[in-house]
């Protein structure tokens, strides 16, 4: 796990974040307990135009296990439709 997570703690790429051109979507997942959804605010903050979507009654890795509902809330966002939004 350490192997994983360490990169993590060493990389910040926070400051490209406000150079990202492209529509982005941010997922938060509402009962992540590793990135609470709060996190998932900064990098939508920091990516201009960026749309921020919560996907309810998902953790971490939940979405693995059953994808419908990011997938739902991914494809309303390249339709240009309108998913809720956090």
């Amino acid at each position: 796990m350490l192997r994983r997570t360490e990169p993590g703690l060493r990389v910040d790429i926070r400051g490209l974040l406000p150079r990202i051109t492209a529509p982005t979507l941010v997922v938060g997942f509402a009962d992540d307990a590793m990135i609470p959804f709060a996190g998932s605010r900064d990098p939508r903050a920091a990516i201009p135009g960026s749309r921020l979507v919560e996907s309810p009654g998902q953790g971490h890795m939940d979405w693995f296990a059953d994808p419908n509902e990011p997938a739902f809330l991914t494809r309303a966002f390249l339709d240009g439709t309108t998913a809720p939004a956090a």
